[in-house]
């Protein structure tokens, strides 16, 4: 599913739970390409943990891909690679982590 907006907000991630839970639940991975939104809330991001979870308990994933500027940015400062994960082909696409763990 690809986000055709500059603002990644909370109606957005809300509308895109809603599609996914509504359709065909033969996919086992849904990646949400975030590549046109150069902003993003939190609110927004919380909202795609919570859609994430309820798929996980029905054998299904949730993964963003396209991340970037401010977006990449509030997904980084409110670490959620774990509770969110990246799409595995965007990781060889991106730069590193701003910051890593020692």
């Amino acid at each position: 599913m690809v986000l055709k907006a500059k603002r990644f907000s909370h109606e957005d991630a809300h509308a895109i739970s809603k599609w996914v839970l509504g359709r065909d639940r033969s996919r086992s991975v849904v990646v949400v390409d975030l590549s046109q939104a150069d902003d993003a809330t939190t609110a927004a991001f919380a909202t795609l943990v919570v859609l994430r979870r309820r798929l996980l308990k029905h054998g299904r994933d949730l993964r963003v891909v396209g991340l970037r500027d401010r977006a990449q940015w509030v997904y980084t400062i409110s670490r959620l690679e774990q509770v969110l994960p990246r799409h595995i082909e965007d990781l060889a696409d991106n730069d590193p982590p701003l910051a890593t763990a020692a």
